[in-house]
């Protein structure tokens, strides 16, 4: 009798499947994560302006909005204000943003993306 070599087809199918679930789980996650990622670069950009510590707040609000639009990401609420805020500290003004999305894997898990970032204004 020969000894088996190589892979049965029950230890393939689990295998497959496992690859299967990563590659949904990517899938489902990618959008969330991109947009995580653009609005952090938005972030970045406007807070590393120097000009951006003269601004007023509704005028740092509308380049950002405008930030969002170009960059198609329209799945949370923009005119919210608890998704963009001000705070004043002895350091200069800071831009506060939250930011969270949560994403629906499989029908009892749920993956939530977020994003709590105190920047500095002016690049400093």
């Amino acid at each position: 009798m020969k000894k088996q070599q190589g892979m049965t087809m029950w230890s393939l199918l689990i295998l497959a499947s496992i690859v299967g679930t990563l590659f949904y789980q990517g899938l489902v996650l990618f959008t969330p994560m991109s947009n995580y990622f653009t609005i952090e670069k938005i972030v970045t950009d406007i807070t590393s302006d120097p000009e951006a510590k003269n601004m007023s707040s509704r005028e740092i609000r509308e380049k950002f909005e405008k930030f969002l639009n170009l960059n198609n990401i329209r799945n949370f609420d923009q005119n919210s204000r608890e998704f963009l805020d001000f705070k004043d500290t002895r350091d200069g003004r800071k831009m506060v943003i939250h930011y969270s999305q949560t994403v629906e894997f499989i029908e009892p898990v749920n993956f939530e993306v977020l994003m709590d970032k105190e920047i500095l204004l002016g690049g400093q």
